[in-house]
């Protein structure tokens, strides 16, 4: 599953947290990737070979920043790794896409409003 069109990014709150600015910027580039990661495709398993393809990094970049930002992940019993801020906002984001596809099918619900529309100014430019 894709994930949401769109996600909300807070970055008074990353450029304040503490815990971040205790990161390096090697640090905070492979957890930006790994948010941005779990936004796309959702909750990811512990693989550095796999991780480091799908974030465009190499393994040992993303091996030896580990350590540092596993503190903003959860392991969940799935055996995935998560991070709860990024999940929250995730399932907005679908939730905003369901409405959106709601209201879309409820303005456009029959092929015949469609086609009135699509022919209302069809002599307009004829001359």
């Amino acid at each position: 599953m894709s994930g949401p069109a769109w996600s909300r990014w807070f970055q008074d709150d990353w450029r304040s947290s503490v815990r971040i600015g205790d990161l390096n910027a090697a640090e905070r580039g492979v957890l930006r990737e790994l948010f941005d990661l779990q936004m796309a495709e959702g909750p990811f398993q512990l693989d550095f070979e796999r991780l480091a393809r799908q974030v465009r990094l190499s393994r040992e970049e993303v091996e030896n920043a580990w350590p540092a930002i596993v503190q903003f992940f959860q392991h969940g019993e799935n055996g995935l790794w998560s991070n709860t801020r990024v999940t929250k906002e995730r399932n907005l984001g679908f939730q905003k896409r369901e409405k959106a596809r709601k209201a879309a099918h409820a303005r456009w619900k029959a092929d015949s409003d469609a086609d009135a529309y699509a022919d209302a100014y069809a002599d307009a430019y004829a001359d």
